[in-house]
């Protein structure tokens, strides 16, 4: 769902996209091989710290680790608003009651505290 999203609103859009350093590798062969579809998107990379052997141990550490990349992702995400001062922020896949996001954070002054 995320993938067919993010293409369908480029074509109207500048898109600023946060996702994780794992995917980089992937979407820059795409790109390569389809540069017409470039023009709207600007990617950002940030790594989330795995831990497989914790995870094998006990399968929910995962949202641990998960948690710890949203709270990057929103304090990089204040940073990057501060420049482009963006009209609709959106946290597409992952969202539930497990990992919520933190984007209704974004606009307080305090969020990294709040955390």
């Amino acid at each position: 769902m995320g993938w067919n999203f993010v293409k369908c609103l480029s074509k109207y859009h500048e898109l600023h996209i946060i996702t994780e350093s794992k995917f980089q590798e992937d979407l820059d062969k795409y790109f390569n091989e389809n540069p017409e579809e470039k023009r709207n998107y600007n990617f950002y990379f940030l790594k989330r710290e795995r831990h497989n052997l914790l995870r094998k141990i006990y399968p929910p550490s995962y949202y641990w680790f998960y948690k710890k990349w949203q709270k990057k992702v929103l304090i990089f995400s204040q940073e990057l608003d501060k420049h482009y001062h963006f009209d609709i922020i959106h946290q597409l896949n992952m969202i539930g009651y497990r990992e919520p996001g933190y984007f209704c954070l974004l606009y307080t002054s305090d969020a990294a505290d709040e955390l």
